[in-house]
């Protein structure tokens, strides 16, 4: 009775999730000019997955300089350490913009703003393209406060809380480029999550995922923060919720299989 209860379990997982069932979601974390070793704390918590199948990498931001070089990708994160001005060249801007142009998904957390506030010409106008937010004029942060995750329905914020940021930061943005959607705030209605999909699909968090772990991040790496980053990164990425089992559901599929086989064994012996 069990093997037949995983035998159905399996087929009934294949059938759910189709084709893709199986597919990871390819990541390139792009690591700026600062260094920050942030970008191999963000890579493991990807590749620990709990909401989907994450493959993720880190690849130096300096050597990506075409489309090209993020062809295998399904999506990039940016960000900043909190210690640039200046943590990708116009040349990686510039494929980045070209990567998000032909389907690929860009996440850009805080302190990305920061980071390419040096920036100019072409370059800024990519760094801003790649974003949801307005990566020029006003800047801003807060200290101690908690996201607020509106009432907009979306697959980036189902299922997440409000979170609250003990230590500091939460970079905020104070507009949003035409087209995108704010999905969280502050008390004060600066915007922490936003997302368009009119030139591709791109999200912008605030919370402080890529900067260096001097800035007290561990508490972004589970949780509400956790699940945050996971599912921007799936919808940038272009897969539905589900398109992409969980990894509990991976187990029950496997054990499932392995059930069948046995059984079918059993029968011909």
């Amino acid at each position: 009775m069990k093997t037949k209860l995983l035998s159905i379990l399996a087929v009934g997982a294949l059938a759910a999730h189709g084709p893709s069932w199986g597919a990871p979601i390819n990541v390139a974390i792009l690591s700026g000019s600062s260094g920050s070793s942030a970008s191999s704390l963000t890579a493991a918590q990807f590749n620990d997955d709990t909401y989907y199948d994450f493959s993720a990498t880190v690849i130096s931001g300096s050597s990506v300089s075409s489309v090209g070089d993020l062809s295998g990708y399904n999506a990039v994160v940016l960000g900043g350490s909190g210690y640039s001005q200046n943590e990708y060249s116009g040349a990686t801007l510039d494929a980045v913009l070209g990567f998000l142009q032909n389907g690929g998904g860009v996440v850009t957390a805080g302190w990305y703003r920061f980071g390419v506030i040096n920036t100019s010409g072409q370059a800024a106008t990519s760094a801003d393209a790649v974003t949801p937010v307005v990566t020029g004029g006003a800047y801003d942060f807060a200290n101690g406060t908690t996201v607020l995750i509106n009432s907009v329905t979306h697959d980036i914020t189902a299922g997440v809380g409000n979170i609250f940021v003990s230590d500091c930061c939460i970079e905020t943005a104070t507009a949003l480029d035409g087209g995108a959607t704010a999905l969280a705030t502050i008390d004060n209605g600066q915007v922490v999550v936003a997302y368009q999909e009119t030139l591709g699909r791109s999200v912008y968090l605030g919370l402080l995922y890529e900067a260096n772990e001097g800035y007290g991040t561990d508490a972004l790496r589970s949780g509400d923060a956790d699940r945050l980053l996971e599912q921007s990164l799936a919808w940038a990425a272009g897969a539905d919720r589900n398109d992409v089992p969980e990894p509990a559901t991976l187990a029950v599929l496997g054990l499932g299989l392995a059930g069948l086989g046995l059984s079918r064994r059993r029968k011909s012996a």
